[in-house]
C-alpha cells in the first residue's frame, strides 16, 4: 500500500518566545514560516517542514546599538501533526518531530544542535465557520524545543497562525 500526499496549506506563526542556549534565558519574538502537506485518504494526519528564527525582544528598542548583541536562535524543523475536529469549523492539533537549531545566542557562541519539538494549538477554519469564502485557518498554540548536544539551545513559544490551502 503506498500513502499520496499533497500540499495541504502554507503560512506563517507569529508570537513571542523564551529561549536559551550557552546565555541566560532571554525573551524574545519568534516567526515560523512553515507548509504543511497532508496523507490522502488519512484525514488528520499533517506532516510540517518550518523555518524557526527567534530574536531578541532587545532589537526592537531604540537605543544605541553599540557594542550591543542581541542574541537569536535559528533552525528548521519536520514534525508530524495530528489533527482532531472539535466541531465543524474548530480543531485541536498536536504536533512531534526534529529540530535542528543554530545557537547565536551570545557572541561568542555559532553552534549546531539537534532535538526535538512539540507543539498545540487549536484552530478555527474561517470557512467552515462560515466567516469567509476562502479556506483560511487561524490558529493559537504553544510550543518547545530542545535540543540533545554542544550548547543545548531551547525555546518556549506562544504563537498566533494564519495559514492559507495550497
Amino acid at each position: 500500500m503506498t500513502a499520496q500526499m499533497y500540499l495541504s496549506s502554507a503560512g506563517a506563526s507569529v508570537g513571542f518566545a523564551n529561549f536559551s542556549g550557552l546565555s541566560a534565558r532571554q525573551t524574545g519574538f519568534v516567526i515560523i514560516p512553515s507548509i504543511e502537506a497532508g496523507f490522502k485518504g488519512t484525514p488528520g494526519y499533517f506532516l510540517s517542514g518550518s523555518f524557526i528564527s527567534v530574536r531578541n525582544t532587545g532589537i526592537l528598542i531604540p537605543e544605541i546599538r553599540t557594542g550591543k548583541y542581541y542574541g537569536s536562535l535559528l533552525g528548521a524543523a519536520a514534525e508530524l501533526q495530528i489533527r482532531q475536529p472539535l466541531t465543524k469549523a474548530l480543531y485541536i492539533q498536536g504536533s512531534g518531530g526534529l529540530i535542528y537549531l543554530f545557537d547565536k545566542s551570545a557572541p561568542d557562541v555559532n553552534v549546531w544542535s539537534a532535538g526535538l519539538v512539540f507543539g498545540v494549538s487549536a484552530g478555527l477554519d474561517l470557512k467552515q465557520a462560515d466567516l469567509s469564502r476562502s479556506a483560511f485557518r487561524i490558529t493559537a498554540g504553544v510550543s518547545t524545543a530542545f535540543t540533545l548536544e554542544t550548547t543545548f539551545p531551547e525555546y518556549q513559544a506562544i504563537t498566533i497562525g494564519f495559514f492559507f490551502p495550497l
